[in-house]
């Protein structure tokens, strides 16, 4: 089976679908892809909108952040 590592990677990086969904849709080994990923150095493009889940996350860090104290010296 030929893999085209190139448009899964460019869909990686254009996209906000995870490494997993990536590797059912493409027919891969989700660990495969992930390893792919990680030796290449795959980047998300300042185009692809963030994900849900970090979305999620920043909201969240915002609306929970409270100032630091200084330590009593």
């Amino acid at each position: 089976m030929d893999v085209d590592w190139e448009k899964i990677r460019k869909d990686y990086e254009t996209s906000t679908a995870t490494a997993k969904d990536l590797a059912d849709k493409y027919g891969v080994k989700p660990t495969t892809l992930r390893s792919r990923k990680n030796r290449e150095k795959w980047q998300r493009s300042g185009d692809a909108p963030p994900s849900e889940t970090k979305q999620r996350n920043i909201k969240v860090m915002r609306h929970d952040a409270t100032p630091m104290q200084p330590l009593p010296r």
